[in-house]
């Protein structure tokens, strides 16, 4: 076995040894996507998920070259979205850190919704920028509620990976968020 193969061999093994008390649990885990070109994703995601060629994630935050800044948030309850824009109430989305209510660095009232043809659900989204990247990455825990959801984001590993994600907006040109 050569060097470079060995390397990664451990790297994998790492990465496994990281992921795998997760996958036991049957929890979501932090993944950052680098895009080719600058910028990515930074998604949590089910634990066997995180190799897959096309992963479901329930959150995901994208920064791309010349586009907008989006957290999407997938999963929605189809029947408490309509109720909601049946009785014209307010559809809403928040990213809850550390379990205060009144810590929301990430929420969107009247966020865009979106129906994900990929698996066939309702999704939001809500634009986001640096200064809640560093918000988010400080938290010990994130939990997303709103219309039609509510869910714990990982705990572990949040922030690294918003770091990580950090760095790759971080180095975009400004008109991108």
């Amino acid at each position: 076995m050569t060097l470079r193969g060995l390397c990664g061999s451990v790297m994998l093994l790492a990465g496994l040894t990281a992921i795998a008390p997760a996958l036991a649990r049957g929890e979501d885990v932090w993944r950052v996507y680098p895009v080719e070109g600058g910028g990515g994703s930074l998604a949590a995601l089910p634990a066997e998920e995180v190799d897959s060629p096309e992963p479901y994630w329930r959150f995901v935050m994208t920064c791309i070259p010349g586009e907008r800044w989006d957290a999407t948030v997938s999963g929605i309850d189809a029947a408490a979205l309509g109720r909601a824009i049946a009785g014209g109430e307010a559809v809403q989305i928040s990213v809850i850190a550390d379990g205060d209510p009144n810590k929301v660095p990430l929420s969107g009232y009247f966020p865009e919704i979106a129906f994900g043809q990929m698996y066939g659900e309702w999704e939001y989204s809500a634009p986001f920028d640096l200064v809640t990247l560093d918000v988010l990455g400080e938290a010990r825990s994130l939990a997303v509620t709103g219309t039609g959801v509510d869910f714990a984001l990982p705990s572990e590993g949040t922030a690294e990976a918003f770091a990580e994600f950090r760095a790759l907006c971080a180095a975009l040109p400004p008109s991108g968020g």
